[in-house]
């Protein structure tokens, strides 16, 4: 039939003996060609009882595919070796095949080896190629890597693509020869431009990658369509993944989703991970999580662990199934028992969290430490965290540092701001303000709040770079623009007072809060969840600096301002009011420092007594009773400044504290 490829004719028109009869009688319809198989298989039959080579041949290929006769591999094995024995290379190497896999004969791979070596004697680049695999894995042959390239390198030299694809490899990688770009994309080519799918993906990654070549994603998408409307599912991946990114051809995510779902139908794991995250963002299909988790399982299902790690996410946020932390636990385990870091730090963050999985910080820390060590981000700071803390490792802020200096190095936000504190405190670290400001810049510089107040007051402070108070006023508005309270206060503290304002603090009282490794891994809230690639949430916490504590400002005034935030009355000029934790955070120990310092004029070791609790939801009776009257002078408008309180078990840690930085007179104690 015309226009139609010779894919679709019988096997034995596919073998080289018969390709010749076709151009000689080409058929005209498939009714012409079953007329020729016909005529052909009697014809054959009566030549090779006569003993002709070529038609004993034809026979084995007729029994073998079970054309015109029925199928029956111990009389295509009889043909064949008839054929082999007079030496026709196509039959030895079908007979070699059938040894190899023991179809008609008995399995023997050294009979196997023999027949192939006599076709590979003929120059068959296939049986070369073919004995070139056995002798590299000592199959039928004693093994030789020496034997193996040489008959690779035959084969190659006579066109066989595979071999040629195979020649490419071993250059690329240096595998028996050395390492060597430029001869790996001469053969990749010559086996690309053979239409062999493999080669072409090949040579696509290499214009890709620029190795051997000049870098071109253009080429690039050339060589992987060509390979990806053969049907092979690797180079679909590809293919789509350039249209995902809008490498070499116009981003286009509709397109993208068509070729990874031409490679997921195959079966490609990789294709599925992507185009469930696609059906999971709505990107270039419709949003839908229940067809997300359809695709991640069927990866996660032959053990992708990429598969494996979004399964378990969407099981713990419970999208596209039902919340189910249990089975998180499951899939972030297998994946992290595979060695994929995000699924490790995943599963140390189940463990460290108790979610699905009994709390255990020590199973969570060897989790971090697992994928820290191949160079995970958020792993490093969540193990530097847990070093701070003493969580499951023992404490050692040297350890801690460290590890946030790895992560910081990789532009890690959350581990930069910590490692800018160690160096501002001297803590795992000589106290250097120097390296303090230039990790809070590069925090800063990539928007996180905390480091712009933090840098604001080394500006204003004059700490580690020229004291520059506009500069820090600019750094102080970055944050406070995000609602951060202590950027706002300290903004309010300006707008009310004279540009000129000394900016100091007490340089031991931020630590005290809570250690700056806590903030790079707790939930905000409690409840937020963790997705992969996301960085860890955190608190407002005091690795930031308290703007204005124990400053020039007018004592009485900053008291006042303070004393507002603590009754929650004031907005500021900013005109939010901080969340109510926030407020807490940095008012307690502020109004607790002018107190102590006796700023406000009117030192109150009960008012002080009430800033040193612990904020509790408790019946306002009791809290109103564990305070006295001397905290009433703090209240507005008749109304409490906290439902209820209890006295805090580190009071007595606070008072030294106080005493020792904040130079309280000893009598006021």
């Amino acid at each position: 039939m015309r226009g139609r490829t010779e894919d679709w004719r019988p096997a034995v028109f596919k073998t080289a003996p018969t390709r010749l009869l076709m151009k000689k009688h080409p058929p005209r319809d498939e009714e012409d060609e079953a007329v020729m198989v016909t005529r052909t298989f009697e014809e054959a039959v009566a030549e090779a009882e006569q003993g002709d080579a070529l038609s004993q041949y034809l026979l084995g290929v007729f029994y073998s595919e079970g054309i015109v006769v029925e199928q029956n591999d111990e009389m295509a094995a009889e043909w064949y070796l008839k054929a082999a024995e007079q030496g026709l290379s196509s039959a030895q190497l079908s007979l070699s095949v059938l040894y190899s896999i023991g179809c008609g004969v008995a399995k023997d791979d050294v009979q196997a080896a023999n027949w192939m070596r006599k076709a590979a004697d003929q120059g068959v680049g296939e049986a070369q190629f073919s004995l070139s695999c056995m002798y590299g894995a000592g199959r039928g042959v004693p093994r030789d890597d020496a034997q193996a390239f040489f008959w690779l390198r035959k084969a190659a030299d006579h066109d066989c693509a595979e071999a040629q694809c195979e020649l490419g490899h071993k250059y690329r990688e240096g595998q028996g020869v050395l390492r060597d770009n430029a001869q790996a994309l001469e053969w990749f080519r010559k086996a690309a431009e053979q239409d062999f799918a493999e080669a072409q993906v090949c040579l696509g990654c290499m214009y890709d990658d620029g190795c051997g070549v000049e870098q071109d994603p253009v080429e690039a998408v050339v060589w992987f369509k060509k390979a990806a409307e053969q049907g092979f599912a690797e180079a679909q991946t590809y293919l789509a993944s350039m249209y995902d990114e809008g490498r070499g051809v116009r981003q286009d995510d509709a397109e993208a989703a068509r070729w990874f779902r031409e490679a997921a139908e195959q079966g490609e794991a990789d294709a599925q991970v992507c185009l469930g995250t696609m059906y999971d963002e709505g990107r270039g299909v419709p949003e839908d999580p229940v067809r997300a988790v359809e695709w991640f399982r069927m990866a996660a299902q032959q053990g992708d662990p990429d598969g494996q790690v979004c399964l378990g996410t969407m099981y713990d946020e419970g999208r596209g199934v039902p919340e189910d932390s249990e089975q998180a636990v499951v899939w972030f385990r297998k994946a992290a028992e595979q060695g994929l870091a995000e699924a490790q730090t995943c599963l140390g963050t189940m463990y460290d969290d108790g979610d699905g999985v009994r709390k255990d910080p020590v199973q969570a820390a060897k989790w971090f430490r697992k994928a820290a060590e191949q160079g995970d981000a958020d792993a490093q700071v969540c193990l530097a965290a847990m070093y701070d803390d003493g969580r499951g490792v023992p404490e050692d802020a040297v350890e801690a540092a460290e590890w946030f200096r790895k992560a910081a190095e990789q532009g890690h936000v959350d581990a930069q701001v910590c490692l800018g504190a160690m160096y501002d405190d001297g803590r795992g670290i000589p106290r250097d303000f120097a390296q303090a400001a230039k990790w809070f810049r590069r925090a800063a510089e990539q928007g996180d709040a905390d480091a712009q107040v933090s840098l604001g007051m080394m500006y204003g402070e004059g700490r580690g770079l020229p004291r520059d108070l506009a500069k820090a006023t600019k750094w102080f508005k970055k944050a406070a623009e995000q609602g951060h309270v202590e950027a706002q206060a300290y903004l309010d503290a300006v707008n009310a007072e004279d540009d000129d304002i000394p900016v100091t603090r007490p340089p031991t009282l931020h630590w005290d809060l809570e250690r700056p490794g806590a903030r790079c891994f707790r939930k905000a809230g409690g409840d937020a969840k963790r997705t992969p690639g996301d960085r860890p949430k955190r608190l407002l916490t005091g690795a930031s600096l308290f703007p204005a504590v124990g400053s020039g400002l007018s004592g009485p005034i900053e008291f006042r301002r303070w004393r507002e935030y603590w009754t929650g009355d004031f907005r500021g000029s900013w005109g939010r009011r901080p969340a109510g934790n926030q407020t807490l955070a940095i008012a307690r120990p502020c109004l607790a420092l002018f107190l102590a310092r006796d700023m406000a004029g009117h030192f109150s070791w009960g008012r002080l007594s009430s800033y040193l609790t612990v904020r509790t939801p408790c019946v306002e009776q009791a809290g109103r009773a564990s305070r006295g009257p001397a905290a009433t002078g703090v209240r507005q408008s008749g109304r409490p400044p906290f439902s209820g309180s209890l006295p805090n078990p580190h009071l007595t840690a606070w008072r030294d504290r106080l005493r020792s930085s904040c130079g309280a007179r000893p009598e006021r104690w």
